[in-house]
This record gives structure tokens, C-alpha cells and sequence, in this order.
């Protein structure tokens, strides 16, 4: 958050055309925990920078300094576009991964209701067996509350004491735990 104070001293310093002195320190300011992954970004090319300047209005500098918290590692890009191909009622999110609050927030839309959205966190672990309740993550799901509470403050669609359900394993049983057949997988 930028303090009036953090401003007074950027006056003093002065600004003459220092820009990048204000984004670096918006840049450590900003800090979101979730990011959601829209169901269009699987009909266009659109990169993650594209997702997060969207959601954010914010300039390419500041845009490549959240990359890094957002990026996609190994297979889980397709993860996501498995999962938001399979099920058109899951939102998807995706978790800064500085925050130790798991690697994806999904919240099942079926019910119009928030207080009956299911809501579950996710650490994907390659060819680990499903564990519900956060077993095998270790400290990744320390913060998944404010995840929860991110989403619910950002977007309405869930309460801020909506319960969730972790879970850690591989895509297989994750996806198949949040009800998609596994032969509408691309990658078996």
C-alpha cells in the first residue's frame, strides 16, 4: 500500500522523470494472492502478462514483476486448460506462489448461493496419490485462508468463512476428485 509518507519522501527524492523509482516500489507494494484464470484465455493466446494487466491495470514493468509469482511450472498450464475445458462451472485461480497458499484455488459455481460454493485449494504434486486435507504439501498450504479470503473480498462469489477442502496430489486424481472424467484429458 502506498502511505502518504512513502509519497512525501518520492516528492523529495523527486520524480524528474523517475518513473521506474515509483514502480519499484509499487512493484514490492502490490501483492495479490489469487489471480483468476478466465475461461476465455483458452479461446486466445493470451499470455499470462495479458491476464495480470487486465486484472490489475497496471504498466508493463510493474506487469513483469508479478509474472514471476504467477508463472506456470511444468505441466500445469495444461492442467489448467484441461480443467477449464472439462468443467464450465469451476472459476480457476491461480496462487501467488510467494504466499504459501497452494498452487490453484478453484470455486465450483454450481449453486447460485455463496454460502454453498464449494471451494478447494490445490498443490498439484506430479504422480502423487490424492491427499485430502493437505497431507504431502508441507508448508505450501500455510496461507490458503487468505487465498479464500482474497477471492471472496475481490470477487463476491464466496463468503469470507467459506470453508475449502485441500488438496495435494497429482492433476489425475485432483480432477477426477472435482468430478472430471478422465477421458476428457488431453495428456492421457
Amino acid at each position: 500500500m502506498l502511505l502518504a509518507q512513502d509519497i512525501i519522501i518520492m516528492m523529495k527524492v523527486g520524480w524528474n522523470g523517475k518513473a521506474s523509482l515509483l514502480e519499484d516500489f509499487m512493484a514490492r507494494s502490490i501483492s495479490p494472492t489469487v489471480l483468476r484464470i478466465p475461461f476465455f484465455w483458452l479461446k486466445y493466446t493470451q499470455s499470462l502478462e495479458q491476464i495480470i494487466a487486465l486484472e490489475w491495470s497496471l504498466s508493463r514493468s510493474l506487469v513483469h514483476s508479478l509474472v514471476e509469482k504467477f508463472a506456470f511450472r511444468n505441466d500445469e498450464k495444461i492442467f489448467v486448460k484441461e480443467l477449464l475445458r472439462g468443467k464450465k462451472n469451476l472459476w480457476l485461480f491461480r496462487c501467488n506462489q510467494q504466499h504459501f497458499c497452494g498452487d490453484f484455488a478453484v470455486v465450483d459455481m454450481s449453486s447460485p448461493d455463496p454460502a454453498c460454493r464449494k471451494v478447494y485449494i490445490l498443490d498439484l504434486k506430479r504422480g502423487a496419490p490424492l491427499k485430502i486435507g493437505g497431507g504431502g504439501a508441507g508448508i505450501q498450504f500455510k496461507n490458503a485462508g487468505k487465498a479464500v479470503g482474497e477471492i471472496a473480498h475481490r470477487t463476491g462469489i464466496i463468503y469470507q468463512n467459506s470453508s475449502f477442502e485441500l488438496l495435494s496430489g497429482d492433476k489425475v486424481p485432483i480432477m477426477a476428485h472435482l468430478g472430471l472424467d478422465r477421458t476428457l484429458f488431453f495428456g492421457c
